[in-house]
């Protein structure tokens, strides 16, 4: 058992028919907030595994002030066995954040959680980190404090914006709800960049940038 095999069975449920309306408003408010569009097809994978990770890891149901990773924890109708329960206990306190890339050594990523302020090791990872020392990127993982795992849903910002994220970070208190919209500017910021390459970084990863968003 891993992983990857337990987010896999809690995608095939909570995208099922019973939560076909759920998924749709979450595709909504998800590529909106961002400013993507879901066919957009500059790396729809990407997109596609961005969006999952919110969905199951940090967005409560409707109706509900859970998520589904938290949820599916003591759903009747959900099956979880004695030997897949510690992972799903540890999926359910996934953290989306920011995190500095510090190294790799064979698969195992070494980073810092810049909101928590600690590092992470990710063992036997199967995600490849292409991005250079002091690299900050976005992401989900789940910290079980013995391999840990990184989501496939990444965002590698620009090592030329370092210096105004970190500022930010200063600026962003410890309330998830902060956090949360911290992270998700900087993704927005990302992908416009991404969109207009002829565009400094500055003027785009910027507080005072009148770009429209």
């Amino acid at each position: 058992m891993n992983y990857e095999k337990c987010i896999e069975k809690l995608t095939e449920y909570f995208s099922g028919p019973k939560y076909k309306s759920e998924v749709v408003k979450a595709k909504e408010n998800f590529f909106n907030d961002i400013g993507l569009n879901e066919t957009d097809t500059g790396d729809f994978e990407r997109n596609l595994n961005l969006f999952f990770d919110w969905y199951l890891f940090t967005r409560p149901l409707k109706g509900t002030l859970l998520t589904p990773a938290k949820l599916a924890l003591n759903l009747d109708n959900f099956s979880i066995t004695n030997e897949e329960r510690p992972f799903f206990e540890a999926m359910s306190e996934t953290h989306f954040g920011l995190f500095d890339y510090i190294k790799t050594k064979g698969s195992d990523h070494y980073v810092k959680d810049l909101l928590e302020n600690k590092k992470i090791t990710i063992k036997s990872s199967s995600v490849v980190l292409a991005i250079t020392k002091g690299s900050i990127f976005s992401a989900h993982i789940i910290v079980d404090g013995k391999n840990n795992y990184l989501s496939n849903g990444i965002v590698c910002h620009p090592p030329e914006v370092r210096k105004f994220i970190l500022e930010q970070i200063k600026q962003t208190s410890s309330k998830f709800e902060e956090r949360w919209q911290l992270v998700v500017q900087l993704i927005k910021m990302y992908f416009k960049l991404d969109r207009y390459p002829h565009v400094k970084h500055t003027q785009i990863y910027s507080e005072n940038n009148n770009m429209r968003f």
